[in-house]
């Protein structure tokens, strides 16, 4: 406890947020799961990401948090999350609204297909940038994802002609960026 008391010391003097916004966030911290340790590993990233981004620390808390559980990382990978999502939002018009609707309906079925953190992040970047909503890249995510776990035969018939099987399009042998 000691040792997270000097981080939420270190982080409030460090950052533009005050010393009670940081033991608020390492509150919510540990009502998301985290161990003293885990938040010890990723406050100071996701505080960063909230100033970097203009974003409140709560939503960008919710985005860390449940892109560590859905992708099963453990809280040391939190500065690799931030920088991905971070040079998605550099170098396209992806937002951290557009991570938290894209983890939040498409993470876990994108993650149980074996796609990487990395990976769909690119591809969630790559759509707001084409103009895609934040709320529609999630959505939009899942659909793809499900119809291509479960391809229709009107599917399977589009693919027949275009010279492709189910196997061309499957994400978990595939990946995400090449069956796109």
């Amino acid at each position: 406890m000691a040792k997270l008391q000097k981080t939420i010391l270190k982080v409030g003097e460090a950052s533009k947020y005050s010393v009670t916004e940081i033991a608020d966030a390492t509150t919510i911290l540990g009502q998301a799961g985290l161990s003293a340790e885990e938040i010890n590993n990723v406050l100071e990233t996701t505080t960063q990401l909230a100033a970097a981004t203009g974003s409140s620390l709560a939503d960008t808390i919710d985005l860390m948090t449940s892109s560590l559980a859905v992708w099963g990382v453990s809280s040391e990978e939190a500065t690799h999350l931030s920088d991905v999502m971070v040079t998605g939002m550099n170098r396209t018009k992806a937002t951290l609204q557009t991570f938290r609707m894209a983890v939040q309906y498409a993470g876990a079925t994108m993650a149980s297909l074996n796609v990487n953190f990395d990976e769909f992040a690119a591809v969630a970047s790559a759509a707001a940038n084409a103009g895609i909503k934040a709320s529609v890249v999630g959505t939009g995510l899942r659909a793809v994802a499900s119809e291509l776990i479960s391809p229709t035969t009107k599917m399977v018939k589009g693919l027949a002609k275009l010279g492709l099987t189910t196997e061309d399009v499957n994400i978990e042998s595939n990946g995400l960026v090449n069956v796109l």
